[in-house]
């Protein structure tokens, strides 16, 4: 079904800009913010159209109550799949460079990390994590927009750039301004109580788009839905856990009297335990999953729903030399030596398995720690992991 386009005329506009070259693009993307406003309040659709308009290669839209600290709703194009639903829900989205920037403003605002200089690297002044992942993805600027609504949430638009379009210019302004005005206005008449917990589709969209094994259950311990990855990672482990009559089973009775009473407690009214639990899940012969358990409210902020996660430790991520020297500075032999340690290797295992001096391995080290601004070696190895992790 064909969007149907929103009439620019019809639209009143206080802050209203020059007429922009695309109108027609523009216009399209205007009427599928009002046609997401009017589908249930879902804007994945806009912010892929936003991507597509202002040429951006990822683009986030967040609703945030800057007092609360709370991050009301989101929805993303074109990150690693699960990635910003996992900073929402863990809170990491406020750690975000962009979105720490919208919040330092008290008006409706548009403005880039280049600040619309093309020779300005953006990895300069940045964590070393976020500079890593910078120099990974190839992105070279980032274009934040921002609003105010009458609840005091501010409304975010963060759209990053890669270096095959190269950073953004000033012509930009027009047409983020006039879209603030609308964002601005449509949120102001929607609720501050909207949640993605609220909705079990919107849930279920969750959970599809998680990167992590997850599935989801209701207050009467039912399997609602599970992703892919999920139903993958079980039926590695068949003589341990299977998807019975719609739920999950253990073969160890105590593994199952654990769980299910887990999710009893965490599902209850007087719950005792907090939001978010772990467990460990036996395997025959290998090390045990980890499953991590975090409550979803509903509207009367009560639990609604419990979502399950499975990290697989068994399973080797695949971090070779190429992905290494794709995010930090090394030189072939270095990059080797920390491919090593990221798969768990001690630098005196490392220096047998390449045929060198355990001292020479630790030169290595000690010159990849110095390049890329690393004091310590674990800090290295778990960025690596976690990058591979996305990008993978």
């Amino acid at each position: 079904m064909q969007d149907a386009i929103i009439p620019r005329a019809s639209l009143t506009q206080p802050y209203r800009r020059a007429l922009m070259q695309n109108s027609n693009e523009f216009d399209n993307l205007l009427s599928a913010l009002y046609v997401c406003a009017a589908d249930g309040f879902s804007f994945a659709d806009f912010v892929a159209k936003s991507c597509e308009y202002f040429k951006a290669e990822q683009a986030s839209f967040v609703v945030i109550n800057k007092e609360t600290q709370k991050t009301i709703c989101g929805w993303a194009h074109g990150y690693p799949k699960g990635l910003i639903s996992m900073m929402i829900r863990s809170n990491l989205i406020h750690k975000d460079e962009g979105v720490k920037m919208a919040l330092a403003c008290n008006k409706p605002t548009v403005s880039t990390f280049c600040n619309f200089n093309p020779k300005h690297d953006i990895r300069h002044g940045v964590g070393v994590f976020t500079r890593t992942w910078l120099s990974a993805t190839g992105i070279v600027d980032c274009a934040v927009a921002t609003t105010i609504n009458n609840e005091g949430n501010h409304v975010i638009l963060i759209m990053n750039r890669h270096k095959s379009q190269g950073v953004y210019d000033e012509s930009i302004k027009e047409p983020l301004y006039e879209l603030l005005t609308h964002l601005q206005r449509i949120f102001s008449t929607a609720s501050s109580t909207i949640e993605l917990a609220d909705r079990a589709d919107s849930l279920t969209q969750y959970i599809e788009g998680r990167a992590m094994p997850s599935a989801m259950i209701n207050t009467q311990g039912a399997l609602i839905t599970q992703n892919a990855s999920f139903t993958e990672l079980i039926k590695r482990y068949p003589a341990d856990i299977k998807l019975t009559n719609g739920e999950i089973r253990f073969a160890s009775i105590e593994q199952q009297a654990i769980f299910d009473a887990t999710i009893l407690d965490m599902l209850s009214d007087q719950h005792v335990i907090q939001s978010e639990e772990r467990l460990l899940i036996e395997c025959s012969g290998r090390l045990p999953l980890v499953a991590r358990l975090s409550i979803a409210f509903g509207i009367q902020k009560k639990p609604s729903h419990v979502i399950v996660g499975l990290l697989d430790p068994n399973t080797q991520l695949d971090i070779d030399d190429d992905f290494v020297r794709r995010i930090i500075k090394a030189t072939d032999a270095e990059a080797r030596v920390v491919t090593l340690l990221s798969l768990g290797y001690t630098p005196a295992a490392a220096a047998q398995a390449l045929d060198l001096k355990e001292n020479t391995v630790r030169s290595y080290i000690k010159s990849v720690l110095a390049k890329n601004d690393y004091h310590r070696q674990l800090d290295l190895i778990n960025d690596i992991n976690r990058l591979a992790q996305l990008m993978v």
